[in-house]
């Protein structure tokens, strides 16, 4: 457990010069404007949080103020949340002004439990955080430690929660304070003083939370961490004693990543379809690079390839100290081999891959969506409908064939206009001569049709139309039609015409 007492101004100060003057932040406070935060200078001279700015004014007139941003605050603590990930996968905030993290099977990385706090330590000191550290085996006993222990460090013996937090006052149980109020009227001021007592009584008079944390300080109750960010079933990692800045020393570090996560996925017989590379920055900034892949693959060259579409666009600030990649999405891969010297990737978890679909192929789709952006690069696929703008679907590049095909008896243009427009068909006898759309006045060369469409017969309110292919003495191909209600309008009046296609 993490507590930063001093968060509200430890965001206000971290990046600038600390002033010496006394200073605070104000919030609006039952009924009046109270001090929400106050800085060491403000507090060596008697103003606490909670006190009336106008009693703060009468001690220190020359107090600098400024509002409490709440808000912000939070987000900047999710942020530092974000950034302790590179300590553990398992991270998050406490509610208030904390962030805890689960380090069971992470403290060896550090060199053990006494390293890994001396290494927090000396970082929150370098980015101007007041932190103090607080570990345990059960959640509840790091809160209490970290918030009502003399120490800025304090690491409880496995097993020894209860006893360590015996002469603990019962604010340290996290209790409602209506309860803290019940156990203080009757005499009970310290967690000890809980111990020998019947539980049913106390249930019955101060509810089941009291209970509850009593069982979660002596291990009987878990507490899980929700964390932030989905953990990642494979992920690797570099630290550097200095951070580094340069883009050559970042890719080549990428490289390595990479390269030793896919060897730990072909250990287990996976692969993975999408992969992150995570850059923690010395400033207390994490700088999040994500890639997706069509298919499931273990190509290191081919992530670092989409990796490096991103990487020249970092800010890495004051430099990166630990890089992390991460395999997000898992599943299991197989080769199968289709020439003696080619294997064609199938994907046997998601089924995205079909017989003949090169790995050449699904790269090639990878490295443009990267490039274009993901809903830039897709697939058209035939859909049933009668109407030509709803007669095909929009499907992801790699997704399964359809048994459908395309119409093949009448040929179809390449675009279709969103709506189609009005235009003008000036005739001479029974031929079209002329044709006027938008500014454009042209001469008709050919006039191929009708081709009459009529709606699906749930889709009634729509009209039935008469298409046409249109071809100018330009050499200009159009695809319009005719339209009408009921069909015997045709004879009552001359039809109207839109444009509402182009031919290549």
């Amino acid at each position: 457990m993490i507590w930063l007492p001093k968060w509200p101004i430890d965001c206000r100060e971290r990046r600038t010069t600390k002033p010496k003057d006394p200073f605070a932040l104000t919030s609006e406070m039952n009924g009046g404007v109270r001090l929400y935060a106050v800085n060491e200078a403000a507090a060596s001279l008697g103003l606490v949080p909670q006190m009336k700015l106008a009693n703060a004014r009468a001690l220190a007139p020359e107090l600098s103020i400024a509002p409490a941003t709440v808000e912000q605050d939070q987000e900047a603590l999710l942020s530092l949340a974000d950034w302790c990930g590179r300590f553990s996968p398992w991270c998050a905030t406490d509610g208030g002004r904390g962030v805890r993290l689960e380090i069971t099977g992470c403290a060896h990385l550090f060199g053990g439990e006494v390293e890994m706090l001396a290494i927090m330590t000396s970082q929150f000191r370098k980015m101007r955080i007041t932190a103090v550290f607080g570990l345990a085996d059960s959640p509840a006993v790091a809160w209490a430690v970290a918030r009502f222990g003399s120490k800025p460090s304090v690491i409880v013996p496995p097993g020894e929660g209860a006893r360590y937090l015996a002469a603990f006052p019962i604010q340290a149980l996290r209790l409602a304070e209506k309860t803290l109020s019940g156990l203080e009227k009757v005499g009970l001021r310290k967690i000890s003083d809980l111990y020998d007592l019947p539980r049913a009584p106390l249930e019955l008079r101060f509810g089941r939370q009291l209970l509850q944390r009593l069982d979660q300080i002596s291990g009987r109750e878990a507490e899980p961490i929700s964390p932030l960010r989905p953990t990642a079933p494979f992920r690797t990692r570099m630290t550097w004693p200095d951070p580094i800045g340069l883009l050559t020393d970042i890719e080549a570090a990428a490289v390595r990543l990479t390269t030793e996560l896919c060897r730990q996925l072909d250990g287990h017989g996976k692969g993975t379809r999408k992969v992150e590379l995570a850059l923690y920055r010395a400033d207390g900034q994490v700088i999040r690079m994500s890639v997706g892949t069509s298919v499931v693959t273990r190509d290191a060259k081919h992530m670092m390839r989409l990796l490096l579409e991103k990487l020249p666009d970092i800010d890495v600030g004051f430099g990166v100290d630990v890089m992390i990649c991460s395999a997000l999405q898992v599943a299991p891969y197989r080769g199968q081999q289709t020439s003696f010297n080619k294997m064609t990737t199938v994907s046997d978890s998601t089924g995205e891959m079909t017989q003949g679909m090169t790995q050449s192929l699904g790269q090639l789709v990878d490295r443009l969506e990267t490039r274009l952006g993901t809903p830039h690069v897709l697939r058209l696929i035939p859909f049933e409908s009668h109407d030509p703008a709803r007669a095909y679907a929009v499907v992801p590049p790699m997704a399964p064939p359809t048994s459908l095909s395309w119409p093949q008896k009448q040929p179809r243009p390449l675009r279709l206009l969103p709506v189609p427009e009005r235009m003008k068909m000036i005739f001479e006898g029974p031929r079209a001569q002329h044709y006027q759309w938008r500014q454009e006045t042209g001469r008709v060369a050919a006039l191929e049709g009708p081709e009459r469409i009529s709606p699906e017969w749930w889709r009634l309110a729509l009209e039935t139309r008469d298409y046409f292919r249109l071809q100018a003495t330009t050499g200009q191909r159009f695809w319009v039609y005719t339209s009408y209600a009921r069909r015997e309008e045709i004879q009552a009046r001359s039809p109207d015409w839109y444009m509402h296609g182009f031919f290549s």
